[in-house]
C-alpha cells in the first residue's frame, strides 16, 4: 500500500512541477500580427488605416447620435416628441449617466487609439517596401486628419479632456491620462491638420470617402472659427474656395440625394454602403456596434430619417429659424455659380455677368437694387488706372439692373468663385 501511495505522490509531484514551467506556453506567434510588428506591408497599413475610419460609422457618431449632440443642442431645432435620452440634448439636461454621450466618447477615443497605434510605428511604415514614399506620406496624412477630427469632436463638446498621442503602455505607468487643457488639445489638432494638408491629395485625385487637402483645410478653418481666430479661418477657407476643387451645385437638393453623393459641394463624407445590405434598410444592424467594425458594423445611417421631410422629424427647424430665412428684408440666401472671367494683367474686363440662374428667385425679380458680393481675385481700376495690385476677397458692387452685373471700370477679373446677391 505504501508503495502505491509513493508512486501516486511522485506522479502528482511530477505533474505539479511540470505545470509550473509556463515559458513554453507563452511564446509569441511569429506569424501573427501584433503592435510590435505592425504594419509590414501596404495591405496591413491600409487595413490599419481603414480601422481608424471605422468609428465614424459607429452608433455614437455618424450612424445615429451626431445630429442630436450637435444640431439639437442649438436653439433653433428639435421637437418635443423625443425619447428621454434624446430630449435631454434639446433641454440641456443630460448628465454622465446618458448612454448616448458614453458611446460618443468611446467611439472618438477608439479612433484616436487606432490612429496612435499607427503613428507609434512610423519607423515601420517607412520600411514598407511595396508602397511608394508618396503613398506612405498620404496615409500618414489621413491618419493625422482623422485623429484631429476625433479630438475636435471631443474638445468642442467637453472642453478639457485627456490628451494622449501614443499607445505605449509604459507612458504614465499605464494609469491612464488626466485631463489636459482645451488649449493643449487644440494645438495638437492644429498641428495634425496642418501636417495633413501638406501630405494629402486634392479631391479630384483621391478616392471618395478619404481625407483630402480640402477636408483638412476645411476642418482647420472650422477649428479657427471655434477659437474666434477669424483672420486665420478666412485664410484657410480661401485655400479651399480658390482651389478649383469645389463649386456650388446647380440644384441645392443634390446635397440630399443618394445619386448626387460626392458632388461638387462635398468636402468630406462618411461612407455608408446601402448596397452592402441588399438595399434593405432593416437587413442589418443600422446602429452598428460600439466600434464601427465587425459583422454588425453600420452600413446605414439614420441621419436621413432624423432630418428628412419624409423621415422621423427628430431634428426639425423651429419656427424661429424658418422665419429668419423667410424675412426678405434681412437677406437673400441665393448663390449663383458662374464661369470664371479672366483678363490679362492690365486689360480691363468690360463685359457683364448674366444672372439667368437667379431669374426664378422672386426676391431678385422684385428688387430694384441689390448688391453683388463677388468672391474671387480682381484688380480695382479707378479713373482709367489700376489703383491696387491683385486682390483676393469679396468685391461688393451696387447693381441697378436685375439681369446683369456690369463690371466695366472694375478692372481685371480673375477666378470668380461665386456671387452672393443681397438687397441694397
Amino acid at each position: 500500500m505504501k508503495k502505491y501511495i509513493l508512486i501516486i505522490l511522485l506522479f502528482v509531484l511530477a505533474i505539479s512541477t511540470d505545470s509550473c514551467k509556463t515559458d513554453d506556453l507563452e511564446l509569441t506567434n511569429p506569424n501573427g500580427i501584433s503592435t510590435g510588428n505592425f504594419p509590414n506591408t501596404s495591405a496591413e497599413l491600409i487595413a490599419g488605416l481603414n480601422a481608424v475610419y471605422a468609428p465614424l460609422q459607429a452608433f455614437g457618431l455618424y450612424a445615429r447620435y451626431i445630429p442630436f449632440m450637435l444640431d439639437n443642442m442649438a436653439e433653433n431645432t428639435g421637437r418635443a416628441a423625443l425619447s428621454g435620452d434624446l430630449r435631454a440634448f434639446v433641454e440641456m439636461t443630460f448628465g454622465p449617466e446618458n448612454g448616448d454621450i458614453l458611446l460618443y466618447w468611446k467611439n472618438c477615443y477608439a479612433g484616436i487609439s487606432r490612429a496612435n497605434t499607427l503613428l507609434d510605428n512610423l519607423d515601420k511604415i517607412e520600411q514598407i517596401k511595396d508602397a511608394s514614399p508618396e503613398e506612405k506620406n498620404k496615409y500618414i496624412g489621413e491618419i493625422k486628419f482623422l485623429r484631429a477630427h476625433y479630438y475636435f469632436l471631443l474638445v468642442s463638446r467637453f472642453g478639457d479632456i485627456p490628451l494622449y498621442t501614443t499607445n505605449d503602455p509604459n507612458i504614465n505607468n499605464g494609469e491612464g491620462f488626466p485631463k489636459s487643457s482645451k488649449e493643449e488639445v487644440y494645438q495638437l489638432i492644429i498641428a495634425d491638420l496642418e501636417d495633413a494638408a501638406l501630405k494629402l491629395k486634392e479631391k479630384s485625385a483621391e478616392t471618395n470617402g478619404r481625407a483630402t487637402i480640402g477636408a483638412a483645410n476645411s476642418q482647420l478653418g472650422k477649428v479657427y472659427l471655434y477659437r474666434g481666430e477669424y483672420a486665420k479661418a478666412k485664410a484657410v477657407f480661401d485655400k479651399v474656395i480658390l482651389s478649383g476643387e469645389y463649386t456650388l451645385t446647380p440644384n441645392f437638393f443634390d446635397n440630399f440625394t443618394t445619386e448626387a453623393e460626392h458632388n461638387s459641394e462635398s468636402i468630406f463624407e462618411v461612407e455608408f454602403d446601402y448596397d452592402a445590405v441588399g438595399g434593405n434598410a432593416w437587413a442589418a444592424n443600422w446602429g452598428g456596434n460600439d466600434n464601427g467594425t465587425g459583422a454588425e458594423a453600420a452600413e446605414l445611417s439614420a441621419r436621413s430619417r432624423e432630418y428628412g421631410f419624409l423621415g422621423w422629424h427628430n431634428v426639425n427647424p423651429n419656427q424661429g429659424l424658418i422665419d429668419a430665412f423667410e424675412n426678405e428684408s434681412s437677406f437673400i440666401t441665393k448663390f449663383t455659380s458662374i464661369v470664371s472671367k479672366t483678363a490679362t494683367d492690365d486689360t480691363e474686363f468690360t463685359g457683364s455677368l448674366p444672372l439667368t440662374s437667379v431669374e426664378d428667385n422672386s426676391n431678385i425679380l422684385n428688387a430694384t437694387n441689390f448688391i453683388a458680393k463677388i468672391r474671387g481675385v480682381y484688380k480695382l481700376k479707378t479713373n482709367g488706372s489700376f489703383t491696387s495690385e491683385s486682390n483676393e476677397g469679396i468685391l461688393s458692387i451696387n447693381v441697378n439692373n436685375k439681369k446683369v452685373i456690369d463690371l466695366k471700370g472694375v478692372g481685371a477679373i480673375e477666378n470668380i468663385n461665386y456671387i452672393l446677391l443681397e438687397k441694397d
